[in-house]
């Protein structure tokens, strides 16, 4: 049977429409101290942004176009040094964004708007303008390539889809601090700007991992013996999407606390959070350890690197908590979401290694998405009340938790599973992957730089006042 032409533009169309439409779902649980057409503006404005950098990617990428030969403008090595890069840039942006989250519960909110630069902030934009500046440079090369704009883009389709990622996160970053003059005190993960700073990190890591990916040879459905450098760079890079995403969708449960008289910001922003259901966050907690999980999974081939990423994810996360030393602090700071999230990892990765011959199958990927939420909901949530007061964990509630569990497992397991296989499955090396020494030599030595620069950073920032 064909397919009808139309039907690759109806998919992607479908796709980021369900994208925009849980952005602005979740846009409204987070609240607003400013509501009226100024902030529909607002959300209409960057909800356009969105649009636009998707029709940008049709256009280069799937418009009809007379085939014609790829032609390499990058070397491997060069590849292999941006994608090593943009690694490095992006765990400087996640130690930012911690730092940042620790900042914001210790002295509070008020001062993002006298002091938006604060070193925190300083980390993560000057982490985003770094993976825009590797991204440029890379994309300058493809520019100079053979034919048109769309045929210069496809010879080179990571490095391009790395440059239009990255200069999406770029247009976004100014965004946080125009939303902050216009509509007050924003003090819920949940704005808008947030929610499109997290969709564009993972949108760059998802690039990245892609242009990593196809320096990689191709290999037949394994466990998870004999991991390779490469694979592991690939898990990094999920781990710093997964470490922001999380710390956007889900934290405001872990360390929120209702506060009255704090003017009509704070009550609005309390107000919007109690009005969310329930069931919300043990479903997102199952949506995004079956996306991840699939995702793993599906880009390696490999049953077993699900539960390495929820480790990874995991370990940065303590590591970032015993860095800042917060064991004295009246704050909460717990790891309680990044310990929900192990059960479905090591569910999908048994089921999947019961079914390698069979992995690429509708049945499989069914079956391990459902995996991933019965384990979270036999295991997992059964101790969430030993980690947090609310959401409540009773007959009342579980029912509608377990049933959108199942339903957002379902989607969210599709979705990882197709990205997945996607990034896995650019063309890759005929032969076995081998790092160049001189390229790990430098990128041993920029990841010394680069942890050099953070410590001095981090521990010469003075508290603000």
């Amino acid at each position: 049977m064909t397919t009808p032409r139309w039907w690759p533009a109806a998919r992607m169309a479908a796709l980021a429409g369900g994208v925009l439409a849980v952005l602005l779902v979740m846009t409204a649980y987070g609240g607003t101290a400013s509501p009226g057409p100024l902030f529909v503006l607002g959300v209409g404005a960057l909800a356009a942004l969105l649009v636009v950098f998707g029709l940008a990617v049709w256009w280069l990428y799937f418009s009809p176009l007379p085939a014609a030969p790829a032609r390499a403008t990058l070397s491997a090595d060069a590849l292999q040094g941006l994608a090593i890069l943009v690694v490095l840039a992006g765990l400087l942006f996640c130690t930012g964004a911690f730092w940042d989250e620790i900042w914001h519960r210790l002295y509070g909110v008020v001062l993002v708007l006298n002091d938006f630069w604060w070193r925190p902030h300083i980390l993560m934009y000057g982490s985003m303008a770094l993976m825009a500046l590797f991204a440029v440079g890379g994309l300058l090369v493809v520019l100079r390539g053979y034919g048109g704009l769309r045929e210069k883009f496809r010879a080179a389709p990571s490095v391009g889809l790395l440059g239009l990622t990255s200069a999406y996160l770029a247009l976004a970053a100014p965004s946080d601090e125009l939303w902050h003059r216009l509509y007050g005190l924003d003090i819920t993960a949940w704005s808008l700007p947030h929610l499109m700073f997290g969709l564009g990190t993972a949108l760059v890591m998802l690039a990245a991992a892609s242009l990593q990916a196809s320096l990689l040879p191709k290999t037949s459905w394994r466990g998870p013996g004999g991991l390779r450098l490469g694979e592991v760079l690939i898990l990094i890079l999920y781990m710093v999407a997964a470490l922001f995403i999380m710390q956007v969708v889900i934290t405001e449960w872990e360390v929120f606390r209702p506060v009255t008289g704090f003017g009509p910001e704070r009550d609005a922003f309390t107000q919007a959070f109690w009005d969310r259901p329930e069931w919300m966050y043990p479903a997102a907690l199952i949506a995004i350890a079956v996306f991840l999980g699939q995702l793993a999974v599906c880009t390696l081939r490999r049953a077993g690197v699900a539960t390495l990423l929820a480790l990874l994810v995991l370990g940065f996360r303590a590591g970032m908590l015993s860095f800042f030393d917060l064991s004295g602090s009246p704050m909460r700071q717990p790891i309680v979401s990044q310990l929900l999230i192990l059960a479905p990892a090591v569910a999908i990765d048994a089921w999947y290694a019961l079914r390698l011959r069979q992995a690429e199958s509708a049945a499989t990927l069914i079956g391990g998405s459902l995996a991933g939420a019965a384990a979270f909901v036999l295991i997992s949530l059964p101790l969430l009340p030993q980690f947090l007061s609310y959401p409540r964990v009773n007959a009342e509630t579980v029912p509608a938790m377990v049933g959108w569990g199942l339903l957002l497992a379902l989607w969210s397991g599709w979705l990882g599973a197709r990205l997945g296989g996607w990034v896995g499955g650019r063309e890759g090396l005929a032969g076995p992957a081998a790092v160049n020494p001189r390229v790990a030599w430098l990128g041993a030595g920029a990841l010394g730089a680069f942890v050099a620069f953070a410590l001095f950073f981090i521990l010469t920032a003075a508290p603000p006042a």
